[in-house]
């Protein structure tokens, strides 16, 4: 397969968004694959002694809960897409998880997790879902991220002001206007989708020969196909929005709570929310760096986090542990997903969404 082949969407299902291309997806996880071992070599021999030997008694256990924790954060996510689709049956779910998964290995080795909407609206039209609802699932979920991180940072500022500190107000609003701003980007193209394919036009500068004016018909089609999907959640599927919210919910604080858990298993009585509501800030550090998966930055906002709550010789084992489990076993899963996925050849027949 040549370097900048995307893969092909099933018949009558085509996506006007680009997957990214092979040698880019190789070149982020290589960067990645680096910083990571870099970072994880730095931690160790800065940080690992005879003491974090001798704590690590509970460490075998510890990993195990972690692993089942992140387990269910990933089944977590499968409910997210199941609830955004009107997809909740077991063997939806198990497509939803792969759906995820395979989405998540873009995510991770692209700058600011640019891959993972393409990918995702690709997956999902594969998924028999026609491209203009795909795209408008991929919205919704983004939508529902920033309303559980909003909501999540607005709490911990309120609730444990001197977890976050006043550093992060910054961060506190800049997580609120984009919600407000997907919110309101959402509505645009669910009230005046006619607006709404005019100005995509403009913006893929689509001019008046009869190939672009093919272009912009498919534009056109495909705003409309995502305004009605929009449309159908919010008046139709309200619940199923509110079930995405709290499945997203369960997955960030099951993810979050795998640095509380690798730290008592170090026999360090260390509680939980501070950790929890603390890990927001790592999160939106990791996120705003270009580094592929927030690499040697999220490992560094962690450390910092700790600092405060742990001795350091059980820092860096914590931190390289809950990068193991949390990124890299998601990313090497995702991985795999994600190569069987390009090479496979579904073919299934786009449905219509019905009003």
């Amino acid at each position: 397969m040549n370097d900048d082949a995307t893969a092909p969407a099933a018949p009558g299902a085509t996506t006007l968004a680009r997957l990214p291309s092979h040698r880019a997806l190789r070149r982020g996880s290589a960067v990645a694959v680096a910083i990571g071992a870099i970072v994880a070599l730095g931690l160790g021999v800065a940080t690992v002694d005879a003491r974090t030997l001798a704590a690590a008694s509970g460490a075998p256990r510890a990993i195990a809960t972690s692993l089942a924790i992140v387990l269910a954060a990933w089944l977590a996510e499968a409910v997210v897409f199941g609830a955004l689709t009107g997809r909740l049956a077991p063997r939806d779910l198990r497509r939803m998880a792969r759906i995820y998964l395979a989405g998540s290995f873009p995510s991770a080795v692209t700058p600011f997790a640019s891959g993972s909407i393409p990918t995702w609206t690709w997956l999902l039209t594969r998924e028999g879902l026609a491209p203009g609802e795909a795209a408008a699932v991929v919205g919704l979920h983004g939508v529902v991220t920033s309303a559980f991180f909003g909501i999540a940072a607005l709490v911990a500022a309120i609730v444990l002001p001197g977890v976050l500190g006043p550093r992060w107000t910054g961060a506190v609003l800049g997580l609120v206007a984009v919600l407000l701003l997907s919110v309101a980007l959402l509505a645009f193209v669910a009230l005046m989708p006619g607006a709404a394919a005019a100005a995509v036009r403009r913006i893929a500068r689509v001019g008046a020969g009869k190939r672009e004016e093919r272009l912009g018909e498919r534009i056109s089609a495909e705003v409309s196909a995502s305004a009605a999907t929009l449309r159908h959640a919010v008046r139709r599927r309200p619940l199923g929005l509110l079930l995405a919210l709290a499945a997203t919910c369960v997955s960030r604080a099951l993810l979050f709570s795998v640095p509380f858990v690798l730290l008592r298993g170090f026999g360090l009585r260390v509680p939980w929310l501070p950790v929890v509501l603390g890990m927001l800030a790592v999160q939106v550090v990791g996120s705003a760096t270009p580094s592929p998966g927030g690499a040697g930055v999220s490992e560094a906002a962690l450390a910092g986090l700790l600092h405060a709550q742990a001795p350091a010789y059980l820092v860096g084992a914590t931190v390289v542990l809950w990068r193991l489990l949390t990124f890299w076993l998601e990313m090497s899963a995702s991985a795999f997903i994600f190569s069987r996925a390009i090479g496979s050849r579904k073919k299934l027949a786009p449905r219509e969404v019905s009003e």
